[in-house]
Parts: structure tokens; sequence; C-alpha cells
């Protein structure tokens, strides 16, 4: 009997990570399907990880249906891109960046100056009052 247990586990440790990726299972489930008591998942997830280049604790937490749906979906080709296209709009972007600045920094000259008229005012109204 112990030695089918062990058969079992071991076959439990080949199928975690389908499972757990690829069907969504969590351990508990795990555990069921092979017939194992649930101590007998989570002591073999040091093993599992280890097999795996994980930590324990990423084996624990059951991934979301959405996230196994897209771990496990196909990976379509990315569009071509025109890079005539691309390189037109990024030099729009730099000029309207170059504009932008321009008009910021002209803004800032206008602000340094009518501070400076304003502390030269309070400097007057300060020391002829």
């Amino acid at each position: 009997m112990s030695r089918n247990l062990d058969e079992r586990t071991l076959q439990m440790r080949k199928e975690y990570m389908h499972l757990f990726f690829e069907e969504g299972l969590g351990p508990l489930d795990i555990a069921k399907q092979f017939k194992l008591s649930p101590w007998s998942v989570y002591n073999s997830l040091d093993s599992i990880a280890a097999e795996n280049g994980l930590d324990r604790i990423d084996l624990l937490v059951q991934p979301e249906k959405s996230q196994v749906r897209s771990w496990t979906r196909s990976i379509e080709p990315v569009e071509k891109i025109d890079t005539e296209e691309f390189i037109q709009h990024a030099n729009a972007a730099i000029s309207t960046i170059h504009k932008l600045n321009s008009e910021v920094e002209h803004h800032v000259e206008v602000c340094e100056r009518n501070l400076k008229k304003f502390e030269e005012e309070m400097d007057s109204w300060i020391y002829h009052h």
C-alpha cells in the first residue's frame, strides 16, 4: 500500500505544475484528484518548487482563472509597424515637445521678471514709508 502511495505522490509531483497552471487547480484540489491527504501535497511543495525553479509560496496561491487562460492562450504575431509613419509621428511629438518647452521657458522668464519688479517695488515701499 505504501508503494502505491509513493507512486501516486510521484505522479502528483509530475502533474502538479500542469494542473496548477494549466487547469487552475489548487493544492487541495490536486490532493483530492490523486486521493492523497492535503498534507502529502503540502509536504511535496518544496520538492515540486525546487524542481521547477520556484518558491514554495508560488505553488500555494491558486492562480485566478483569467491568469490561467492568459497563460494557456496562443501568442498571436504582432502587426508589422510602418517605420516611416512611426518616425513621422515621433518627429511631430518631438516638435510639439520643443514648442511646449519654449512656451514654458518664456512663461518662467516673465514670472521671474514680474517677481523681480514686485520685490523692487516692495523694497522701495518699505524703505520710503
